[in-house]
């Protein structure tokens, strides 16, 4: 959580700690992405300018995770509110590779939580569409209350 703001730092934070256990499945420069297993959530917090490297050692350490005996995983949420830049180069290995990974194991929603970035926003529409095309309902929201209240509502049927 090293460079997020301050209150968004400690909302996150006291978010996380509300959940007795997490798991920590990649972080790096570009970000943390943990395993909330109380939940069954993956939450993805990501920062600074799009790294193609980072990017991907987090998508291939989340394929290995989805793909372990501990993977237990109903919803996902990615937090780009702190990422800046084009992370283009990396949708058809998300469409032909990652995303399928995600519906084999069965995981039913993700919310994308955005600021007012176009190319941020564009490429997070085109990733949602990936998901929904095979079967993971997606939605993009600017606040991360927003998109809990979502999963918690897809979650319930």
């Amino acid at each position: 959580l090293g460079e997020i703001s301050g209150f968004r730092k400690n909302y996150i934070v006291n978010w996380l700690s509300s959940v007795s256990q997490t798991m920590i499945i990649a972080q790096n420069k570009q970000g943390t992405t943990e395993y909330l297993p109380q939940r069954k959530i993956v939450v993805g917090t990501y920062h600074g300018k799009s790294n193609e490297q980072f990017a991907m050692e987090h998508i291939e350490k989340s394929i290995r995770f989805y793909q372990s005996d501990s993977s237990n995983v109903d919803a996902v949420i990615a937090d780009v509110r702190g990422l800046y830049g084009s992370f283009a180069k990396l949708l058809d290995y998300l469409s032909g590779t990652f995303y399928p990974v995600l519906a084999k194991n069965n995981v039913k929603a993700q919310a994308i939580i955005v600021k007012d970035d176009v190319i941020v926003n564009h490429l997070s529409g085109r990733i949602a569409r990936i998901g929904e095309r095979l079967s993971i309902q997606s939605r993009i929201f600017y606040s991360i209350h927003d998109a809990e209240n979502w999963i918690k509502e897809v979650l319930k049927k």
